[in-house]
Order: C-alpha cells, then structure tokens, then sequence
C-alpha cells in the first residue's frame, strides 16, 4: 500500500476547530504549525495534531462548559474513547511504539472516524472487558465495515504474522494444531521458524503423528 504524502501546506488558512492555521514551520522534531484561535491567543503546535483533530483550540475550550476530550465517567475516560485515542495515535503519530505496523504502511483513520462521535456511533459499545477493535482486513484501513471488536484470541487468528497450514483438509494456526496432536504450547513455532522453514515441511511432519486422544475416551 503506498504511504500517503501530507502537503501540510495546504492547511494554511483553514480552520481546525477553533484554530485558524497561519504558518508552516519545518524543522527540529517535525513539523509545526502556527495557529490562531477563536480567543485571539497564538498557539504553535505539530501540524498532524491539527490536521487529526487532537489540537482543536489553545486550551481554552475548558472555559465555556464544553469537556476536553469525548467522554468521561468522573474523572476517568471510557474504555471506547482510549481505545479511539490509540488508534489514530499509531496511525498518524511517528513516536508512538506501534507507529511501524500501523502508520508507516499506510494504515490510516477515515475522515469520519476522525470525530469521536461518529467512530462511537459506528462501532457502538465494546461487548466486554476483554475486546478491542480490529481490522477484519489487515491490510485495509480503520473504517465502517473494516472494524469489530474482537477477543485477543480472535485478533491473533486475524494477524498477519499468524502462520496457517492446511493438511488432512482443515487449515489451522500453529496452537490448533498443537491442540489437534496433544502438542505442548509453542512445539511448532520453536521447531519450524517461519524463515527458515516452509509449510510443506509442517505438513510432513503433522502426518507422522497421531492426533491426541479424545476427553473421556476409552473409559
């Protein structure tokens, strides 16, 4: 996927919020922009911050009733607004951790999804503690139709890096395949390294074996 070139040039003159983007500064810990706000105070800030809605005013929006980030339970965010937060975090911030798997291949936010509100409408609550968003197409973008919320379990089973073999007409993770043999934890990924090995090396040796006993079998 080719990565997507930002003329940040372009913002001169247009309004983010509350800010009206006056200068482009290159430079230093990447670029920044000049800003005005609505109160009349300047503000410089890095220019994706404006650009994905994460700086909307100077600070001053605290002031006339209005909270400072999407929602909150008392003092603490939800477990939908953080989970928002990160996700354009590695997709727009280069210091973040995830950045690389996210940002650099060209995984991005979609317009809609850069306001809180309608990322909550599309997605609605998470079901339960355990679940976070995920891409059904890794590949493709945080968008409607490309997102649910997910197990961990299920995320791994949606990972790119997750290796499937197909033998005896099933096609299986590593673990499956563990458990269809009674194998321990790892057995397969520690003795056939993805570069190093290839899957009709598994396959032979899946066929040597015996799948594990059924529970409660011959008793």
């Amino acid at each position: 996927m080719t990565r997507r070139i930002i003329d940040y040039k372009a913002m001169i003159g247009q309004k983010f919020g509350r800010l009206t983007v006056l200068l482009i500064i290159k430079g230093g810990r990447g670029t920044k922009c000049e800003c005005i706000c609505d109160c009349g105070k300047k503000v410089t800030t890095r220019c994706w911050r404006v650009l994905h809605g994460t700086a909307k005013t100077c600070g001053c929006s605290h002031f006339d009733g209005k909270p400072r980030h999407g929602e909150s339970k008392g003092a603490k965010q939800t477990a939908e607004y953080r989970i928002w937060i990160g996700m354009r975090r590695r997709c727009y911030k280069p210091s973040d951790p995830q950045y690389k798997y996210y940002g650099l291949r060209g995984i991005m936010v979609c317009d809609q999804w850069m306001q809180y509100e309608h990322f909550l409408a599309d997605m609605g609550r998470r079901p339960g503690p355990e679940y976070s968003i995920d891409r059904i197409n890794y590949d493709g973008h945080y968008e409607p139709g490309n997102c649910r919320w997910a197990t961990p379990r299920e995320q791994v089973l949606n990972c790119r890096r997750t290796r499937w073999i197909e033998f005896n007409g099933k096609r299986l993770c590593f673990r499956d395949w563990e458990r269809e043999f009674g194998l321990v934890r790892g057995a397969l990924k520690n003795k056939f390294p993805r570069r190093t090995t290839k899957d009709e090396n598994v396959v032979e040796f899946l066929s040597r074996l015996k799948p594990a006993p059924v529970e409660g079998e011959g008793k």
